[in-house]
């Protein structure tokens, strides 16, 4: 068996993998899954055996943004492996590869969405939370039926209004903990494969503050001649709440040809609730849940914002990175976070690749850790101090991949 990068040779096996894996006809859209391999076949790897690709997933590269801090990420996507040759290890063997290059990649974390989260929780990552969506009635907008003053909003297709989209992604992210920056090439990728609208908000001074990414479908309702009408938002970033109310009035504004809108929401802005009337039940939905892992210990804690000075050694135990089977030391100087490594402390403080990940990433906390039986040898002070360290945080990701 070899693992190894793939090559536009390789598209003919691997749409049909894909397609297999995830339930779609690899004749449908070919053209499109074509041209899409062409753009990012250098991301994916595939597991060839006897001269047949029999597996392949993509890491994609990020820098996500952990507590304000950016960080190197890879994004581990469209996992597939053939179902004849499934439970021999062949995943197995291809996650470790993909933890050894990110490592050279300088990746100091990864993220993905699980098709089963005890495989990759087995593989060190942690489950986070899940994208949660609210269904709303567009006329539960009506209290902002006129625009703010000096407020406009206009309609683009994707590619016609992408720089705006990017303009407001790169400023709004910087205060999404869990959110990722986009590279030109993901940029590029998504003119290929995405179709939808955008809306974007512009203030008095014709600069955007505001974007939704959606699509809009059917025609109000019990229409035999139409599904019901629904606008479904892919993406929602606003920069002030000026622009959040032109949004909400441009969604309003669909009340006489829609009846749902679905409504990503993000822990980072405030509840989507108070803005609206008529409102006294919600019909949430879930996504898949996100999961996280930390790939280089000293990379991913390095600079970490912190309010409380102080030093501890931690001793990392992490079965399937052996660089992170270390003593590290922990400074907390200057409203930062220092890691070095260090040799024969002997730690009393031990703490798994899951236990760290979940501190850093602000999905436990200390004592949760514990429970888990992911940290050990923690005395009262070092328990006080990684608390202030590493206080509960949501990450909130909508990067699809």
């Amino acid at each position: 068996m070899e693992i190894r990068q793939a090559t536009l040779a390789d598209f003919e096996i691997v749409n049909e993998l894909n397609g297999y894996c995830y339930g779609y006809s690899p004749e449908a859209n070919k053209e499109l899954h074509q041209k899409h391999f062409e753009h990012t076949h250098k991301e994916q790897y595939c597991i060839e055996q006897n001269n047949t690709v029999i597996g392949n997933a993509r890491c994609i590269p990020f820098e996500q943004n952990i507590r304000g801090c950016w960080k190197k990420m890879g994004g581990i996507a469209m996992v597939v492996s053939a179902p004849e040759v499934r439970r021999r290890g062949n995943i197995r063997q291809l996650m470790l590869f993909l933890f050894k290059k990110m490592h050279e990649s300088k990746m100091g974390v990864s993220t993905l969405y699980p098709f089963k989260d005890t495989f990759y929780s087995s593989f060190g990552y942690v489950s986070g939370p899940a994208t949660v969506q609210v269904e709303i009635n567009p006329k539960q907008f009506k209290r902002w039926r006129k625009l703010p003053h000096g407020y406009s909003i206009e309609r683009f297709p994707f590619n016609e209004g992408l720089n705006f989209f990017k303009n407001i992604h790169e400023k709004a992210i910087q205060e999404i903990h869990g959110g990722v920056r986009r590279s030109e090439q993901r940029w590029n990728e998504f003119l290929i494969t995405r179709k939808d609208w955008l809306a974007v908000v512009f203030n008095a001074s014709s600069e955007p503050e505001g974007v939704i990414q959606y699509q809009s479908k059917g025609f109000g309702s019990n229409f035999p001649w139409a599904e019901e009408g629904k606008i479904a938002i892919r993406e929602n970033y606003t920069l002030t709440p000026e622009a959040r109310h032109t949004i909400y009035h441009y969604l309003f504004l669909h009340a006489d040809q829609i009846n749902k809108v679905i409504l990503p929401i993000n822990p980072n802005y405030s509840s989507p609730n108070p803005w609206l009337q008529d409102f006294y039940t919600s019909s949430l939905q879930t996504g898949v849940i996100v999961m996280d892992r930390i790939i280089d210990v000293q990379s991913s804690l390095q600079d970490l914002p912190i309010e409380k000075e102080g030093q501890l050694v931690i001793n990392v135990i992490d079965n399937f990175c052996p660089w992170n089977n270390r003593e590290f030391e922990l400074k907390g100087k200057n409203s930062q976070l220092k890691v070095s490594l260090v040799e024969a402390q002997n730690s009393s403080l031990e703490i798994t690749i899951e236990g760290l990940t979940s501190l850093v990433y602000g999905l436990l906390s200390v004592n949760d850790l514990q429970t888990f039986q992911w940290i050990k040898g923690l005395s009262k002070s070092q328990r006080k101090l990684l608390a202030q360290w590493f206080p509960l945080k949501e990450p909130w990701m909508m990067e699809a991949f």
